[in-house]
């Protein structure tokens, strides 16, 4: 029985180091989003502001680098297209939606316009 337990105690400190390992190698990594950029990024009103910062933002998933860039600008074309229509243009009290940015693990700086096209590349 003691054998047992000692076996088992053993097992369980493995299994517990492992898991120690794997969260000190753990990185966040954020997501893709495309993130609306609106007429009024600092409205006076900081309390509704804050509480719809959230909608501002389309999360594309952890899938969304895998693709290939035609499938990629597919998807932010849809994107734009529905979220634009979703918040009817405007998002308050940020005001009327210019344009969007896609936020990802890139260097580079990219824009879109409210038609889901390619605006420009600057970092």
């Amino acid at each position: 029985m003691k054998n047992n337990k000692a076996e088992f105690d053993e097992r369980v400190d493995q299994i517990a180091k492992l898991v120690i390992g794997l969260f000190r190698n753990y990185t966040l990594k954020e997501e893709p989003k495309l993130v609306a950029i609106c007429e009024n990024e600092f409205p006076a009103d900081f309390e509704l502001s804050e509480m719809l910062e959230d909608i501002k933002a389309v999360n594309l998933g952890s899938n969304f680098d895998d693709l290939v860039t035609y499938d990629k600008l597919l998807v932010i074309k849809a994107v734009i297209r529905t979220h634009n229509q979703l918040m009817h243009g405007e998002i308050a009290p940020y005001g009327k939606i210019c344009y969007y940015e896609l936020e990802d693990n890139s260097q580079t700086y990219r824009a879109f316009g409210l038609d889901g096209e390619f605006k420009s590349v600057l970092k």
